[in-house]
């Protein structure tokens, strides 16, 4: 028997909260308008989010079955539907279309409510054991599916799903709670505002890919600095946000943390998370790489780390939602931990302030073009947060 208050089944009901949330503040014309980074609408992405709920109530008796087979049942299984993963992806998108024209906003309400009821009354009698029996997965078919999951997994992939599809919604700026930076998703009217929303810097780093490796050249001198300001050798659970390519990443496990480090690597673009999760495939112990969706709180434990570092990230970042960022961390971080940031600053010669000026200005009116990359200053966006790790300049990024 699971306790109410666990964050597993806190999540679970918060998608079915959520949901009803996002349907109730939901305008009828933005309904039907696109929603970002897919082909479908808002309506027709609302019926897949809630598609995702109601397929892991159907995994979750499949698992049951399959995990009493011999592991070659689902191992056989998961390779012919894998071979498939064109037409169901295909397949994925008209259902969506379907679902989303035949059934009412009243009606996917009352799907959602239902279906949560049901596995979260599945979960409160789970033990142990149950939550435990798992198959292997087609991992092509989903960027969170991983190629072996029992239902805990399961159950942690359904809010990371919905979270993601939540972020391409274009109606988000009716909802309680969400930065005005996700206005940006919107293509619309509102003012401009500079650096990425995290969806945005998903498409744009998924185009940089392998790419970004080559700016190892003027990045080398902050990472080095932050690394030794930030005791980073010292680090036994370092989290970083923006992992990128993974390069970093390996760097601390090979050159500088010792082998008690369990690193966890954070990154908004599915291919960049491909490329770390490959590039670290040597450490899979002790390293894992988790994509999200930007939204907050991060998805990780509280007092969970004891390092939290983001290399140029926050300068590519909305400013608001880059306060909401940092100031996450603090609940991320341990007692005693240490927030390590490096950035692009405004210049401190006249050179450096002649190039800064003339880089915020095309980062203002082309930010994509710059990878949302703008100089910031870093005590404005912390607050109060302590941080550790000499800002590059405008060439270091």
């Amino acid at each position: 028997m699971n306790d109410s208050t666990d964050a597993v089944r806190a999540d679970l009901a918060w998608v079915a909260a959520d949901f009803a949330c996002l349907l109730g503040s939901a305008q009828a014309d933005e309904l039907d308008a696109p929603s970002v980074g897919t082909r479908w609408t808002n309506r027709q992405l609302l019926f897949h989010m809630l598609l995702g709920q109601r397929i892991t109530r159907m995994v979750v008796v499949v698992m049951g079955g399959f995990s009493r087979l011999p592991p070659g049942a689902s191992k056989g299984f998961s390779r012919v539907l894998a071979a498939f993963t064109r037409p169901y992806n295909e397949l994925n998108w008209f259902g969506g279309v379907v679902g989303g024209r035949i059934n009412s906003v009243a009606s996917m309400r009352r799907q959602m409510d239902r279906v949560t009821r049901t596995i979260l009354s599945w979960y409160d009698h789970a033990d142990t054991h149950a939550l435990h029996r798992g198959m292997t997965i087609p991992s092509s078919w989903d960027p969170y599916f991983t190629p072996w999951m029992d239902r805990a997994d399961l159950l942690r992939w359904a809010p990371r799903h919905y979270r993601h599809h939540r972020g391409q919604l274009s109606l988000v700026r009716h909802v309680p709670g969400v930065p005005d930076e996700w206005e940006a998703h919107r293509g619309g009217p509102g003012p401009r505002t500079e650096g990425l929303a995290p969806g945005q810097a998903a498409g744009v780093y998924d185009r940089i890919g392998w790419l970004q490796d080559t700016q190892l050249v003027f990045e080398a001198p902050a990472l080095a600095r932050l690394t030794a300001d930030g005791r980073l050798s010292e680090a036994h659970y370092p989290v970083e946000i923006g992992c990128g390519t993974g390069r970093f990443a390996r760097d601390l496990l090979t050159k500088v943390c010792g082998p008690q480090c369990r690193y966890v690597g954070l990154d908004v673009s599915p291919r960049m998370c491909r490329i770390a999760t490959a590039r670290l495939s040597r450490w899979s112990a002790r390293a894992r790489v988790m994509q999200v969706d930007g939204t907050l709180p991060l998805p990780l434990p509280a007092a969970g780390a004891d390092r939290v570092a983001a290399a140029f990230v926050v300068d590519l970042l909305p400013t608001e939602y880059a306060r909401q960022l940092l100031a996450d961390t603090q609940r991320v971080l341990a007692p005693g931990g240490l927030l390590c940031l490096a950035s692009l600053v405004q210049g401190s010669t006249r050179a450096s302030r002649a190039f800064s000026s003339a880089w915020s200005i095309l980062a203002e009116r082309a930010p994509a073009l710059l990878g949302g990359c703008r100089p910031v200053v870093l005590p404005v966006l912390g607050g109060r947060t302590h941080m550790l790790g000499r800002p590059a300049s405008p060439g270091h990024g």
